[in-house]
């Protein structure tokens, strides 16, 4: 038995012992393995790393640009603004004076249409009195040509009556 127990012993070590060799290799790959993955990993990492380095200073760049170009747009805006009120008060001024001289011209017109309508009643007055004084002239005209023929008769009688006299007397 002392023969069994040693062998049973020493069966005992080489399994001990091919179990320590075989986890020694096992871990030793495993080891490996995860030094190789710990390699790749840490160069992935500083990639990722560079990446966001380099996408932080886009970011920073672009919130540069954005607020400068923010700031130029509100300055646009200001100016744009100033523009607007100069404007804005320059045509108001426009329109007061527009205003103001379409009133006046208004009034002008007003009153030159006044003017004509008097101006076209008197001509049309005169017309008028044209007319009548030419219808009078006419009449006057016939009657100064009625009492010139009557002036002609009563001399033709005169002279009649004259040498009838004269006849008479001597």
């Amino acid at each position: 038995m002392n023969k069994n127990v040693n062998l049973v012993l020493l069966f005992l070590i080489f399994v001990v012992i091919a179990i320590v060799a075989g986890g020694t290799v096992y871990f030793q790959e495993e080891f490996y393995n995860l030094t190789g993955n710990y390699l790749v990993k840490t160069t992935e990492l500083d990639n990722t790393t560079l990446n966001l380095n380099k996408c932080k200073t886009d970011y920073e760049k672009s919130q540069i640009n954005l607020n400068s170009t923010l700031t130029l747009t509100e300055k646009e805006k200001s100016d744009l603004r100033k523009v607007y009120t100069v404007t804005k008060t320059e045509l108001e001024g426009d329109i007061g004076y527009l205003n103001s001289s379409l009133e006046a011209t208004k009034e002008e017109l007003f009153s030159t249409a006044n003017q004509l309508f008097d101006t076209t009643k008197r001509l049309n007055d005169a017309n008028a009195d044209i007319t009548i004084l030419e219808s009078e002239k006419r009449t006057l005209k016939n009657r100064v040509d009625d009492l010139s023929d009557d002036v002609d008769n009563l001399e033709d009688q005169v002279s009649s009556l004259q040498s009838q006299l004269d006849s008479c007397s001597g």
